[in-house]
């Protein structure tokens, strides 16, 4: 089962980090340097965990009080196997889950 979780608590951006790394790093190449900055911080983090492994992220990086910017998505592609319904989870959740920009900025 998919599991959802959100925010910018430490465990969360380290599950982030994680897929991130596999995504990014390993699987496309990119240098971890260009791939890690600091604005994990301050954004909202979503994850989708599959029998309690990340295997899917984004983050909601705030631009202003009213707008943000989704960034970062990832999905290891073992995990790609899944099929829409649970993967259609990024939309829904961030939408759910940040409601109040001006607590951010």
């Amino acid at each position: 089962m998919l599991i959802i979780q959100s925010g910018n608590e430490a465990t969360l951006i380290e599950h982030t980090k994680q897929v991130r790394e596999i995504v990014f790093v390993q699987e496309q190449g990119i240098d971890a340097s260009l791939e890690y900055d600091d604005l994990d911080g301050v954004c909202t983090h979503v994850v989708g965990l599959l029998d309690s492994e990340p295997v899917t992220t984004a983050r909601l990086r705030p631009v202003d009080s009213t707008v943000g910017k989704v960034e970062r998505v990832a999905t290891i592609q073992a995990a790609e196997v899944m099929d829409m319904e649970k993967r259609s989870w990024t939309k829904s959740s961030v939408s759910r889950n940040v409601k109040d920009w001006s607590n951010y900025g």
